[in-house]
């Protein structure tokens, strides 16, 4: 169901965060100030399996806010959107589908060794108002007690002058 107010962050054995960028690479805040119409935007969901012995196949959903649309690399030819894998530390993904509503992706990690993980996605921001900014969220696709979220929050899109 959708919730009737901001749910804060939850860790049930994946702590997640959502960071935004500016395409010069440039980390940006849209909680703290407006984005601009016209604006693209790098979406990075990082996140940490707190279970080291347990193997996981994550599946990391970010459901996008009104205003923005996911920029789609098949149409330029891109597998990689800007080059933003190496910048920003990506692990590579067995399964990713950028919907209309929503960015979906699956990594599997194996137990033990480096428990962290990062994806990535380019937005547009489209659509000028005041957004709920959905929470981003994780878990074992086999194993869904071992979940976790980022917080919710708002975002404003401001017309380009």
């Amino acid at each position: 169901g959708v919730p009737s107010e901001e749910q804060p962050p939850e860790d049930n054995g994946f702590a997640l965060q959502r960071s935004y960028y500016a395409v010069n690479g440039e980390e940006i805040d849209p909680r703290a100030r407006p984005l601009h119409q016209g604006d693209r935007v790098v979406v990075r969901i990082e996140g940490r399996a707190g279970q080291t012995e347990i193997e996981h196949q994550v599946l990391i959903v970010d459901l996008l806010p009104a205003g923005l649309e996911i920029e789609n690399p098949a149409l330029g030819g891109e597998a990689d959107p800007g080059g933003y894998a190496g910048l920003l530390g990506l692990t590579p993904t067995a399964f990713t589908e950028r919907r209309d509503d929503r960015f979906v992706a699956a990594i599997d990690l194996p137990a033990g060794g480096d428990r962290r993980f990062a994806v990535a996605y380019q937005a547009r921001v489209v659509t000028p108002g005041d957004f709920v900014l959905p929470a981003a969220f994780a878990e074992d696709m086999y194993q869904p007690r071992y979940n976790g979220r980022t917080a919710m929050g708002r975002i404003t899109v401001q017309p380009r002058d």
